[in-house]
C-alpha cells in the first residue's frame, strides 16, 4: 500500500512540532554518529519514518545515510539479502 503525500506531510508536521516542544529529542545518526545543526542543509541529521502512521517513531540519520537508505543501491542490496 502506498502512503499518501498527505499522510507523510502530517507525520512530518507532528514530528517537527514535537521536536520544537522538546517532546522528541533530535539524536545523532544511528549509522555514523554524526550530530549536526538541523539548519545545515548538507550535514544535518534527518528523521526517517519507517511507518508514517507512527509519526514520532523515527530513525535519525545524517543527510548522506538518509539518501543512501532511499537509493537504488540499498534496494538492490536488500533484494540480494546483503543487508
Amino acid at each position: 500500500m502506498r502512503i499518501s503525500e498527505k499522510r507523510k506531510n502530517e507525520a512530518r508536521v507532528l514530528l517537527r512540532k514535537a521536536v520544537k516542544a522538546k517532546k522528541v529529542k533530535r539524536k545523532p545518526c544511528v549509522i555514523c554518529g554524526a550530530f549536526c545543526d538541523p539548519w545545515d542543509k548538507v550535514n544535518r541529521v534527518m528523521a526517517h519514518h519507517e511507518d508514517y502512521r507512527q509519526p514520532l517513531n523515527v530513525v535519525w540519520l545524517c543527510y548522506r545515510h538518509h539518501n543512501w537508505l532511499h537509493s537504488d543501491v540499498n534496494k538492490i542490496f536488500k533484494e540480494l539479502n546483503i543487508i
